[in-house]
């Protein structure tokens, strides 16, 4: 955790995000490290709410994409580290970034 986080401060426990504000995805390919799927909204300000988040280490590309397709969120774009099998493995999977 960063020294700087505070759970006051930083998190906001069931706040409604409006529908207006674009949705984003951020996706980290990890197995003995951590695979980790955000998704976002992106205020009017340029601030990033983070209101979901997928996080497991030790699982295969197919189980983490089949999870993040049963979230059935809608984004406007994502970002992902540049690992070209694990993309190619979503995608595979019907899980595009």
């Amino acid at each position: 955790m960063y020294s700087e986080f505070s759970r006051n401060v930083h998190v906001y426990e069931d706040t409604p995000l409006p529908d207006s504000w674009t949705r984003v995805r951020a996706i980290d390919f990890g197995y003995t490290n951590p695979f980790v799927c955000l998704w976002g909204a992106i205020d009017p300000d340029g601030r990033l709410y983070v209101y979901e988040e997928h996080y497991r280490e030790k699982a295969l590309v197919k189980e983490h994409a089949a999870i993040i397709n049963s979230r059935n969120h809608s984004y406007a774009w994502t970002v992902a580290d540049h690992d070209a099998q694990e993309i190619a493995e979503l995608r595979e999977c019907g899980c595009s970034p």
